[in-house]
Parts: structure tokens; sequence; C-alpha cells
């Protein structure tokens, strides 16, 4: 550092995990997560809860892409024959997340990138949002439909900005989008605006489901959606979650 001056991002090397090899603009000392992301350690415990062969030559999506470290790694797992659609309405992360997938052109063949936000209506939706990408607080935008009493105030002190919703049955009915064979939805709240989106989907392809939940509201909501369609829910312990959210690991019934 040169003076008060902090490190700017630079490419560094992925020296483990899924993505091995690959390239991530990261900016050292800036955050936890980026250390994370260039030893391939991070959050591994959602990667190590799901086989490769469940992955491999399927669908991906991932609705919370952020900067691509998901995004690229699932690339990475499914293979040659599989797909990933990464979902960021951010524009910050989309700009990073654009670069990261420019950098490793092999993984990048295999990825879509979607600007919306999937959610339980076709139309708009007010996101608010950062641009502190090396921080990690742009990953903690949020539509206006997920705010909360606990959070709305926060929220609102935020720039915000108009962005396209889309339900993910809709898409899958109008060959805008396969139907997946796993969704990781890392959304700040919204997740049960996505699986509420998804109920056709979940119904009739039965997808893997590796979600964050932000709330213990969400997760009741988050597992009433779910009993109902008679997927097994399991806590992912990772030991360095705050209490306030929780990773869970969702399978469909057994013979779907």
């Amino acid at each position: 550092m040169i003076g008060d001056r902090p490190p700017e991002p630079r490419w560094l090397r992925v020296s483990a995990g899924p993505l091995r090899g690959a390239e991530m603009l990261l900016r050292p000392g800036a955050a936890v997560w980026q250390e994370q992301m260039r030893e391939g350690r991070f959050e591994a415990f959602l990667h190590d809860a799901v086989g490769d062969e469940e992955l491999a030559g399927g669908t991906v999506w991932d609705a919370g892409a952020h900067v691509g470290y998901y995004t690229l790694a699932f690339a990475a797992r499914v293979g040659a024959h599989g797909r990933v659609i990464a979902f960021e309405p951010n524009p910050h992360n989309v700009a990073r997340l654009r670069g990261n997938l420019a950098r490793n052109p092999l993984l990048c063949a295999r990825v879509r990138l979607e600007t919306t936000a999937l959610s339980d209506e076709d139309g708009t939706d007010r996101l608010f949002h950062t641009a502190s990408v090396d921080d990690g607080t742009s990953s903690g935008a949020s539509l206006e439909a997920a705010l909360t009493r606990d959070n709305e105030e926060a929220f609102r002190a935020l720039a915000s900005m108009p962005v396209t919703t889309a339900r993910g049955d809709t898409l899958v009915r109008t060959g805008s989008a396969p139907a997946p064979t796993l969704i990781k939805i890392d959304v700040e709240g919204g997740e049960v605006g996505v699986l509420r989106g998804c109920g056709e989907v979940l119904a009739a392809a039965h997808p893997l489901l590796l979600i964050e939940v932000h709330s213990a509201t969400t997760m009741f909501r988050t597992r009433a959606v779910l009993d109902a369609l008679g997927y097994e829910l399991r806590l992912l312990e990772d030991g360095g979650r705050p209490d306030s959210r929780c990773h869970v690991i969702a399978r469909p019934p057994r013979g779907a």
C-alpha cells in the first residue's frame, strides 16, 4: 500500500477447489471473502454438499451471482455439456462478473448472464444497492418486494434503480431458459419470492436447491413452500455464519 491508498484489484489465480487454475479480479486485503476465493475455500461447504455426478451435464441457475465465483465454479463442475445461467441485477456486480467471465473463456462459454432478478412476479421492481464491490457490500442488494420492517430503513437509504423481474416458471414455459437441475439462491431476503416464482419448475423438474436463508421468518416460509412439494431440507453448517442466517440444501422427493 502506498500511503493511505488501498491496493487496486488485480488478477489472481485460484489455487484450489473446483475453480482451481481460473483467474478472478480480486483486491487483496479488502475483505476476508476475497482471500477465501483466491484460495478456493469460499463457502466450500456448499460445494461439498453436492456430488459431481449431480452436476455433470446439468443446468445450474445461479440466482444472486455476485462477482461470479459460484457461476464459474459451477461452470467448471457441470463440464463441457452443462450450462450455467447467472442472474445478477446489481450493475456494479455485473461489471465485475463480466470481467471474470471474459478472463476465463473456456468456462465463460458455458455461462449465460442475465441481469434480470428472479422473483414471483414478471415485471419490474426497485433494487436497492451499493457500488462497493470489493468490501462485499454490493452483495447485499435487495428488491423492494423483499424488504422487511427490520431492514427497510437501512435499504431505503441506499441508491436504487428499476430492474426487470421474472418468474422462473415463465422463463421455462416460454423457452427463455432451460429447466434447472440445481438452483443456488442467495438474494438477500428474496428467496421465498424466487421459490414461489419457480413453483411449476420445482414440481416438474425437481431441481436440487442450495439456499442462503436470511431470517427466521424467511426460513419458516421457505420450509412451507418446499414441504408442500415434498422437498427434504437439511441445514448446512459452515461454522462462521451469524445466527441470523443459514444455508440449507433441499433435495426433491425420492423417486422424483
